[in-house]
């Protein structure tokens, strides 16, 4: 019974992206980053990362939401950028993020489009989807390096 009980709780850790979110994540990622498929690989790895592919939808560290993790405010600012009306309220807006994975997967593309044209840069735009674009902007500027876990666990995902 133990046993039984280990193999299933390995196998849904390894689960993969359901194939409406595989849509979802191949459809923004090609309108809102690149047409480069590597970008909508990279989506799939940060949504594996940040909440095992919807597992959890609640930030363990931090204030962040659905199976993106993104937090309220960066929401809201993608949701700007592209004209999309989302709730005022902070509660609606969390549960919003936490019950519906299109937008979630929406936004996230809209934030990591941003970054990759702020930065150029596979690498930062990565480390920045992380840590914020202000964090990694100040870590730089006082010459201090990068954490690259993050980086390299989305790295590894892709491979």
């Amino acid at each position: 019974m133990v046993f039984f009980l280990l193999v299933i709780c390995s196998t849904s850790q390894a689960q993969e992206l359901s194939k409406q979110n595989k849509l979802y994540v191949k459809l923004y990622a090609e309108k809102y980053i690149s047409k480069d498929p590597y970008w909508q690989k990279a989506l799939e790895a940060i949504l594996q990362v940040e909440s095992q592919n919807g597992r959890y939808k609640i930030g363990k560290l931090d204030p962040s939401y659905g199976i993106s993790q993104m937090k309220t405010s960066t929401a809201r600012d993608c949701a700007k950028q592209i004209g999309l009306s989302i709730p005022e309220s902070e509660e609606e807006l969390k549960n919003l993020l936490i019950a519906d994975d299109r937008l979630a997967i929406q936004l996230a593309s809209v934030y990591l489009g941003y970054l990759f044209k702020k930065t150029n840069d596979v690498r930062l735009t990565l480390i920045a989807y992380n840590m914020g674009i202000n964090k990694m902007i100040e870590t730089l500027r006082a010459s201090s390096s990068l954490d690259e876990i993050y980086y390299n666990k989305i790295i590894e995902e892709i491979k």
